[in-house]
């Protein structure tokens, strides 16, 4: 039932699903797992609960649907008995899901004006002098490649400001991450799908040289 809302892309390195918030009807919950609806019906609100139907539902598509979402320490996801890495974003309608060999960080986000009025909590100095994040699917862009950026690196206290510093931003952008006080670099490829703005690193991170803080 789910394999004809899923849309995937395949590239190189890695392959992404996305899928529309599934709705709550009985005919789709009767098709999960005990385990699963306990899941599901953990939480209290409907958007949250069909979140975790949408992951449930990229999951069995990628993978068996004996396989579960489990959750590291610092939250992030895994597949039992899996290599593959994953990473998964929500924004309103819709759920997707990166899958990888190597450590990888997804975000989806629709484009708006509301990322503009904040823009200085996540843009360092730099970054205002080189790109026109007055522009909200410039800031968008920059927000949503941070954020797959700090969930590539499963590290704690990453400061977006100070930490994160864009250097090329386009089609494939270019990075650079402190991470436990040595710089790596990062590549991040975004596209826009409708509204929304999608940033997931091509590869895994690549340290500099003689940086060390």
């Amino acid at each position: 039932m789910f394999h004809s809302l899923i849309k995937e892309y395949h590239f190189h390195t890695y392959n992404i699903g996305i899928i529309p918030l599934p709705s709550l009807s009985d005919e789709i919950l009767n098709l999960l797992t005990i385990e699963e609806k306990k899941w599901v019906n953990s939480f209290h609100l409907p958007k949250r609960k069909q979140e975790i139907l949408g992951e449930i539902a990229l999951k069995n598509h990628f993978f068996s649907s004996k396989d579960k979402i489990v959750h590291t320490n610092d939250g992030t996801p895994f597949i039992s008995k899996s290599k593959k890495q994953i990473s998964i974003s929500h924004s309103h309608e819709y759920v997707i899901m990166a899958i990888a060999d190597f450590p990888i960080g997804i975000d989806l986000e629709k484009i708006s004006t509301k990322v503009v009025r904040i823009n200085t909590k996540f843009i360092n100095e730099e970054e205002f002098e080189r790109f026109d994040s007055s522009d909200a699917k410039t800031a968008t862009q920059i927000w949503t490649i941070k954020e797959a950026i700090y969930k590539a690196a499963r590290q704690k206290g990453i400061d977006f400001r100070s930490d994160i510093n864009i250097k090329v931003l386009g089609e494939l952008s270019l990075a650079e991450v402190r991470i436990k006080n040595q710089w790596f670099t990062i590549e991040i490829h975004t596209f826009v799908i409708d509204d929304y703005v999608i940033s997931v690193n091509t590869k895994d991170f690549v340290q500099k040289p003689n940086e060390n803080i």
